[in-house]
Formats: structure tokens, C-alpha cells, sequence
């Protein structure tokens, strides 16, 4: 626990002010213990252990907004990256990080990091990572608590400008296309449905 609580504090402190240096190692080691929580988790022997990390890294949700979405509109392509990796395994790991996402500074972070080019632009690692985490959002919650996601008119042109440079560009990554395109999917048939509803 003191592990998950240091590299919280020194991530958030390096951060806030601007001490670029520190922010790939604290990133490193939040991924290491929330992949580590992630193996553990389909480790039907490893029960205790996983119980154990799960709790300890519960820590890293509390930083989710004001920390790990913010970073991955990072200058430094790598930190941008490792940052999207940790929301991911996030939202795959924690249900309650879902509500942290829907907040409408925390999609609006999302959106500024999905528009981010980046000199590596071909890799779409921070896009994949973030459209994956959006899915995993989508499909395990209920229209009510998806709202402001399906309602967020600048995340969806973000997703759908994704989806239609994949589809212009003459070597395109079809798993960020078809991420996108799933996305705008889910979202359309959430607000249909919610709509319907009223």
C-alpha cells in the first residue's frame, strides 16, 4: 500500500508542477501493479494476492481525473501513451472508475487527447487505449449512466473525425477505425434508447 500511495503523490506532485522526468517511472510502476492485478485476476490460485493489490491499487482511481486523463494530452509522446495504458487497465479493473470517466471534465479530457497529434502518429497507441476504455464504459453501463457521454457533441465528432481519417488514410489502422466506429455505435443506440424512454 505505502508503494501505491508514494508513486500517487509523486505522480500527482510531479504533474501539477510541470517535473516532466518523474512522470514515465511513477507511470511505469502504476502499470506494472495494475497489469500485475490484471494477471492475478484470472489466477484462480492467486486469490489472496489478488484481493490484496486490487485493494491497494484502488488508490490510483482517486487520481484518475485530475492525474492519468489529463497526462495523456502530455507533449512527451511516452508519457501521453503510458498514461492511456493506466486509464485502460483502470476501467477494465475498477467499475467505480466508470463514474469518474463520465464526469464532463473527465470526457472533456478524453476529447482533447483523442484531437492530440502525435510525431508517431501511426502507432494510436493513446487512441486505442482510450477508445478500448470508452467500449468497456459503454457496454457495462446503463443508458442513464452513460448520458453525458452520449450527449457530448465534441467527443463525438472527435471519435468520428478518428474514424473517418482511418477510412481517408492510405495505410489505416483498422483497429482504431473499428474501435471508433463501434463507439459511435454504442453511443447512438445508448441515446436512441434513452431517448425513447423519456
Amino acid at each position: 500500500k505505502g508503494v501505491v500511495e508514494k508513486t500517487v503523490a509523486v505522480l500527482q506532485y510531479a504533474k501539477d508542477n510541470l517535473i516532466d522526468k518523474f512522470l514515465d517511472p511513477c507511470l511505469s510502476i502504476v502499470h506494472t501493479l495494475l497489469y500485475a492485478t490484471k494477471l492475478l485476476l484470472n489466477d484462480e490460485g492467486a486469490a489472496e494476492d489478488f484481493s490484496l493489490l486490487y485493494q491497494h491499487n484502488q488508490g490510483f482511481v482517486d487520481i484518475l481525473s485530475s492525474c492519468f486523463l489529463q497526462l495523456c494530452q502530455n507533449n512527451d509522446v511516452f508519457v501521453a501513451e503510458n498514461s492511456a495504458r493506466c486509464v485502460l487497465l483502470i476501467t477494465e479493473l475498477y467499475q467505480n472508475s466508470h463514474k469518474v470517466c463520465v464526469q464532463q471534465s473527465s470526457l472533456q479530457s478524453i476529447t482533447e487527447a483523442l484531437l492530440t497529434y502525435t510525431p508517431y502518429q501511426e502507432l494510436n497507441i493513446s487512441k486505442r487505449c482510450l477508445l478500448n476504455a470508452l467500449s468497456i464504459i459503454l457496454a457495462n453501463n446503463s443508458r442513464e449512466f452513460v448520458y453525458n457521454v452520449g450527449h457530448d457533441i465534441d467527443l463525438i465528432q472527435a471519435i468520428t473525425n478518428i474514424a473517418e481519417n482511418e477510412s481517408k488514410s492510405s495505410n489505416p489502422d483498422l483497429e482504431v477505425k473499428s474501435l471508433a466506429l463501434n463507439n459511435l455505435n454504442m453511443i447512438n443506440t445508448l441515446r436512441i434508447s434513452y431517448e425513447n424512454k423519456q
